[in-house]
């Protein structure tokens, strides 16, 4: 068992000590702060072409919880949105908590080591900003 920066227990996922991941998805919920760091979350979907028509279509959404500290937390303490697409490069780790029912519950989170807005999300970003030139 392992320690994050602000002292939480970490655990192994299956003998694999944190795998590395890499997501690409949208901010859910704007970044809040916890302690030294922040937590959001991220919704990723699966993509998959439609035999019949040939169209890319999303399939089942997945919620992640996305944790920062230090410096990474405060750059997205002030830049992150609700809504933005973003990769996040991280270690997954699992947590074991017991719901209010007494049920004995599995959840997985991303400490992430890096965060990036993805060019599509910026762009988006920076139309939205500019005056209309026409009008």
């Amino acid at each position: 068992m392992d320690r994050s920066p602000n002292g939480e227990q970490q655990h192994s996922l299956g003998g694999i000590m944190n795998p590395k991941v890499t997501l690409v998805g949208r901010i859910g919920q704007s970044p809040e702060p916890i302690g030294s760091g922040i937590r959001m979350r991220l919704a990723t979907n699966d993509r998959v072409k439609n035999e019949s028509t040939g169209e890319w279509e999303d399939r089942d959404t997945s919620w992640w919880t996305i944790k920062a500290w230090k410096n990474l937390a405060e750059t997205s303490r002030d830049v992150l949105r609700k809504g933005q697409e973003v990769i996040v490069i991280g270690n997954m780790r699992e947590e074991n908590w017991t719901d209010k029912d007494g049920n004995k519950r599995v959840s997985y989170e991303v400490v992430a080591d890096s965060i990036a807005i993805t060019t599509k999300s910026l762009s988006k970003d920076l139309v939205a900003s500019q005056p209309d030139p026409w009008k």
